[in-house]
């Protein structure tokens, strides 16, 4: 098969200052011709596009207007009036130069070739040629010609190009498959998947014997985004890949508010698990918790839109530390881990102010409230180190106690002003066990 189609091309516009030539020392004007795609490969009822660059040189040409005249000579005018061909065209593979439709004449900088294979295309591999000839320009320079490699596949199939779904469920698609002429080979299908969690079964059609669709499930713990899948198809005499994307969106999220307990022996401390729902999901859950350690016991609630309050206690034979509890929600065949941080201490500090604010030569008094672990009866001892005592000094009433309260009193000096940005750690300390607090300190003379 052979079609020609003619075009103009328009030339482009030279970033660089024309340079006047004469018939003896002219530079040659030139240009390339180019197939900018890699091979194609094409079944039955399949179309593909190739895109044709023509690139003119025109830092070294004359831009002429109708050839050469009012110009110079016709060999030194920039390439133009170019006429374009393919050849080599399959048997069975219909060929098209056009800018948008197949015309008689095309007028386009770069035309692209249509590919149409019909169900007589012949299988193999083909190298179809393309061809261009200028009007003008220099005669030894105005033929150009570049090749694209084509295979024909006796077969092809039409898969969605992408499609979302939901982790934790399946989902049927259809399969086209289409036979060329006299193919009659078995042809056998499998899923190519960057994630484990992500299957497909294919179904044969009985009366054809050719798959017609594939169920694929997503498993629960596949998180957001979009996969790559490839679908390969495969006979004696072919192999096939056809790509499409799975979006995948999670059914159901979770959030804990606080992410992250504190708690002594004899306290019950609690979070809320919150549930951020898909709107296509609308499964039960239910939920579980697994502490990380015996003697952390963990409870639910419900709580509001769904969601669970969790309460966490701990037994004293849990040493100090920090552990984890996982919490699991279930539903709908898909399943979300969230871990909960608990941090388990023989006492905590509760500070009744976050900063304080001082004029120089005056004190404030802030109370400090000790919860402690059942059983805990050691004594605490409180201080402030590292303090800049010329201008802001730190006292504790008791600084040690066996009870749960304390008073810290901050003094600013008469001759203490400016002090901005200082933080006070109050530092209590029983035995091996420390736990700190700051606390915000500005001294102002108002």
């Amino acid at each position: 098969m052979h079609l020609r189609r003619f075009f103009r091309a328009a030339l482009v516009a030279s970033t660089f200052a024309l340079i006047a030539l004469s018939p003896v020392s002219a530079i040659l004007p030139s240009y390339t011709l180019d197939i900018g795609s890699p091979p194609i490969t094409i079944g039955p009822g399949e179309v593909q596009t190739a895109q044709i660059l023509i690139n003119i040189n025109s830092a070294t040409c004359v831009r002429c207007s109708n050839g050469a005249l009012g110009g110079p000579a016709n060999d030194q005018c920039c390439p133009g009036d170019f006429t374009v061909s393919v050849s080599n065209v399959p048997p069975g593979v219909e060929g098209c130069l056009l800018d948008g439709l197949c015309l008689p004449s095309v007028q386009s900088d770069d035309p692209q070739l249509i590919l149409s294979a019909g169900p007589d295309a012949v299988p193999g591999v083909y190298q179809v040629k393309v061809e261009s000839d200028a009007a003008v320009g220099p005669t030894s320079q105005r033929h150009k010609s570049d090749t694209l490699e084509l295979t024909v596949a006796p077969f092809s199939i039409a898969v969605p190009d992408a499609f979302e779904q939901l982790a934790g469920t399946t989902q049927s698609f259809p399969v086209s498959m289409v036979r060329g002429t006299n193919f009659d080979e078995a042809v056998t299908f499998q899923l190519v998947s960057p994630h484990p969690g992500i299957t497909a079964n294919f179904q044969v059609d009985p009366a054809t014997g050719d798959v017609s669709s594939y169920e694929l499930s997503v498993e629960g713990t596949v998180a957001d985004g979009a996969y790559p899948l490839d679908i390969v198809a495969t006979s004696a005499t072919a192999s096939r890949t056809f790509r499409t994307f799975a979006n995948v969106r999670s059914a159901f999220q979770l959030r804990a508010t606080p992410s992250s307990l504190d708690l002594v022996a004899g306290q019950t401390v609690s979070t809320t698990i919150a549930v951020k729902r898909d709107r296509d999901f609308s499964s039960r859950l239910s939920f579980s918790a697994f502490p990380s350690v015996a003697g952390l016991a963990a409870s639910f609630s419900d709580a509001a839109f769904g969601g669970k309050t969790l309460h966490v206690s701990v037994d004293p034979s849990v040493a100090p530390g920090t552990y984890l509890i996982r919490v699991s929600a279930q539903g709908g065949g898909v399943t979300k881990d969230l871990l909960v941080a608990v941090r388990v201490h023989r006492f905590l500090l509760h500070v009744a102010a976050e900063s304080a604010i001082l004029a120089p030569g005056t004190n404030i008094s802030i109370p400090i409230t000790i919860t402690r672990a059942t059983g805990f009866t050691s004594a605490i001892s409180f201080s402030v180190p590292e303090l800049p005592a010329q201008e802001v000094s730190a006292s504790f009433t008791p600084v040690s106690t066996t009870g749960d309260n304390s008073t810290l009193r901050l003094s600013a000096s008469r001759f203490a002003d400016g002090v901005e940005g200082l933080i006070a750690t109050i530092t209590a300390t029983a035995g091996a066990q420390v736990e700190t607090q700051g606390i915000g300190v500005e001294v102002i003379d108002f």
